[in-house]
This record gives C-alpha cells, structure tokens and sequence, in this order.
C-alpha cells in the first residue's frame, strides 16, 4: 500500500480530468473515471497529478503505524517551500462561475494537513516546527475571506477566491486552529477555533445531521462529509463542550441515517442506493479512533466484501440498480478519495 501511495505517477484521481474548461466534457470525464481510467492516462486524455493531499495522507498512516522516518519524509515534502505553507491544488478547479487557480489554498487539504503534522509532533515533536505550524494556521486564520462574523461567531471561506459557508471545511479549519493554539499555547487560535464551532453548530438541526452548505437540507447531506465533521470535533471534544454535544448528535446522526452498524454497511447518501470506498474508509478510520472494536471489524469484513474483486484489484464504487439492486461496480479506486484513506483506516485500529 505504500509503495503504491508513494509512487506519485500512479496517484489515479477523480478530478485527473479538471484540466478541461468545458464543465460537460469534465463531467463525462469523470463518470468514465470509474470505469476506464487506464485508457483515458495512456490516451493522454487526462494526466496524473501531484496531490499534496496524498503526502498528507501518507504521512497520517505512517503515524498510526509508527513508520515515523516515512512519515517525517512526508513532513519534509510538504514543507519544503517555508514561504508557502498551506496546501491545496495541483489544478485550476472550477468551481460554479469561479475557477481556483492552481496552488490555491484549500481551507479542507491545509487543515488536514495541519492534523497530520500534530499527530506526528506527539511522537516526534522535535521535527515539527512550531514556526510551520504557526504559518500554516495563521494562513487559514487570516488567508480566507470572513463570510460571517461576530463576538462569539466566525465562518471562513473554503478559499480566498470564493465566500462559501461550507460546514465541513469551517469545522476541519476550527480543528487545526485548535490543536495549533494547544502546541503553541496561542489563545487566539483557540478562540478562533471556538468561535468557528459556534459559528457552524447554531446553524445545525438538532438532529446532527451536516449539509454541505450552511443553509442546506437535509438532502444535501453525503455521508464522507458528515464524518469530516464528527472527526473535526474528535479533535475538539475534550477542551470545548459544545464540540463534544455536537459530536455526539452528529455520531447518532451517521448511525442511524447514513450505515447499518449490524451489516457494516455504510452508504454514501440516505438513499441508500450507492456504497463507495471514501465514505468507507472514513468511517472504519473514525472507530478505530474511537477504539470501537466490534464496529470497526464490522465494516472492515464488509468492506472486503464489497470493495476488492475477485483479483484483489480494490475498487472504488458500486451503485444498487432497480427493484432488485443490481450491482454495478466501478473499475480501480483512486488514491486520494479511496487508497489513501483506506491506508489511514486500516492503521487506526
């Protein structure tokens, strides 16, 4: 699994096909991701990008398994600019009427990021520069656009170049302000971290579920971004009370509505109709956080069921077709919504 995430050439995205400009053509793109995406990189119709994503989420699983020179070479890369320390994309990303250029921010892969260089400074704390951490967190604190603000409230963009209230991104972003302020003692991170929470939880139903944007139905609501957010607050639950309520509803939330913990079934929406390999690996990864042993092997024995093929090839997605659900199951996983985050999954336990 390493070999393969640290081979950069190989690193098979959803978005390899975002280098069109035409929205048609990249949506046809994308649906043929699933299924032909051999011949779409050796046609030369796509191409295969670098990802800071994937460093992070290298380096994340080399933590939980304690390959620490592993995870501090991924720590290396994604500092080797010291006058650039945030993460985002290797692509223009269109987004709507907007285009992110490439090298943009993103509120989401900075965050992460931020959280796999706290996960390796518990262990090697000697590696983690408190001059990275304090730029890496000051850039999302001050490098998005203020979308919402008062005393006791505060929602950021998802990038300098929009004014988006994403829930997942703010409550990701509120997380590393968090852990950053407790590594270095910066009580306005920490404020900022509690008026981000605030800002996002007040414009929740109690019921705990996530819609993508603040505002949204519950309809709206995807199963991998809901766990961003439970997980966000993982972080946040034990210094701040009003992310441990939420976390909990949230958690009640996603068992009830988005999997069947008796089956290990997690679904990708509430309708039930597609499982796929992100939301999967986000949920085994959050109970092996969560030192949930039997859910955790639920999902894992059904995740070998439904995700790797009769010749070991893991894949990405399978959607349940009509009365009788036939299966339709998509060819190879991708790394960064699949591969990556099923390789932190499997070292959480």
């Amino acid at each position: 699994m390493f070999q393969l995430l640290n081979s950069s050439e190989r690193w098979t995205d959803y978005y390899d096909g975002e280098i069109f400009r035409n929205r048609y053509i990249r949506g046809v793109i994308k649906r043929l991701m699933y299924f032909v995406p051999g011949i779409l990189h050796r046609t030369k119709i796509v191409k295969f990008q670098k990802w800071h994503e994937n460093y992070t989420l290298i380096g994340m699983a080399a933590v939980n398994c304690n390959e620490l020179d592993a995870a501090v070479q991924m720590y290396q890369k994604l500092t080797a600019d010291k006058d650039k320390l945030y993460w985002g994309l290797p692509v223009d990303w269109f987004s709507g009427k907007l285009t992110f250029p490439r090298g943009t921010m993103m509120s989401t892969t900075t965050s992460e990021t931020i959280l796999f260089f706290y996960e390796l400074a518990k262990k090697r704390r000697n590696v983690v520069e408190d001059d990275v951490i304090r730029a890496a967190a000051y850039n999302l604190l001050n490098g998005l656009n203020r979308v919402s603000e008062s005393p006791d409230c505060l929602l950021l963009s998802y990038t300098p170049f929009d004014t988006y209230k994403v829930h997942n991104a703010n409550l990701l972003v509120a997380a590393a302000l968090g852990v950053s302020g407790e590594l270095l003692a910066d009580s306005t991170l920490v404020d900022a971290s509690r008026k981000i929470v605030h800002g996002c939880v007040s414009k929740l139903h109690t019921d705990g579920w996530v819609p993508y944007r603040i505002g949204g139905t519950e309809d709206t609501v995807d199963t991998y971004h809901q766990i961003f957010s439970i997980r966000a607050l993982y972080y946040l639950k034990e210094s701040n009370e009003e992310a441990n309520v939420w976390f909990k509803r949230m958690l009640i939330y996603l068992e009830n509505n988005l999997m069947n913990k008796d089956t290990g079934t997690v679904y990708l929406f509430n309708t039930k109709k597609i499982i796929d390999l992100q939301p999967t690996s986000e949920a085994l990864r959050l109970y092996g956080m969560l030192n949930q042993e039997e859910t955790y092997n639920k999902i894992y024995r059904k995740m070998l069921q439904d995700f790797v093929d009769d010749s070991g090839q893991i894949i990405q997605r399978i959607w349940f077709v009509g009365e009788r659900k036939r299966k339709i199951k998509s060819n190879r996983a991708f790394v960064r919504q699949g591969l990556g985050r099923l390789a932190i999954a499997l070292s959480s336990k």
